[in-house]
């Protein structure tokens, strides 16, 4: 876990794997609505990284956000 200052607050930060892309950074999709073709795109989701930062929950509550 990786503990960042931000503005006087405490801000904890989480990595996750990407739930689009399993983690390789790039997805498979059809190419069209046939369905016969598949090409590979890059991640927008977690830029082709592979991985998310997420705040934890109990840093969420400390800075008055839930």
């Amino acid at each position: 876990m990786k503990e960042q200052k931000n503005m006087d607050t405490k801000t904890v930060k989480h990595k996750e794997i990407c739930p689009d892309c399993q983690g390789n950074g790039y997805r498979r999709i059809w190419k069209d609505t046939s369905e016969v073709d598949k090409i590979t795109i890059q991640c927008s989701t977690c830029d082709s990284e592979g991985e998310l930062e997420v705040l934890l929950p109990e840093s969420l509550r400390e800075n008055g956000v839930i």
